[in-house]
């Protein structure tokens, strides 16, 4: 299956400039809860979009060797 995790920035900006439609490569569109809160803030209409399936989903539980890995490379 072909899918993506979406922030707001890209979906919100996408919408506004009318080219959600190049995402339509992916089945599955996930979207966290609050990237979905601030979609539907700005750019409401993004999250209505009939060409794209969105699905609103929670974080993943995160591995706690992953964790320690992330923090001992300084990385996000």
């Amino acid at each position: 299956m072909n899918s993506a995790v979406l922030d707001s920035g890209p979906l919100i900006h996408l919408s506004e400039l009318g080219v959600l439609d190049v995402l339509s490569d992916f089945e599955v569109l996930y979207v966290l809860p609050v990237v979905w809160e601030e979609v539907n803030e700005y750019q409401p209409q993004a999250l209505i979009s009939t060409a794209l399936q969105l699905t609103r989903t929670e974080s993943p539980m995160i591995d706690t060797g992953l964790t320690m890995l992330t923090q001992a490379l300084s990385l996000d």
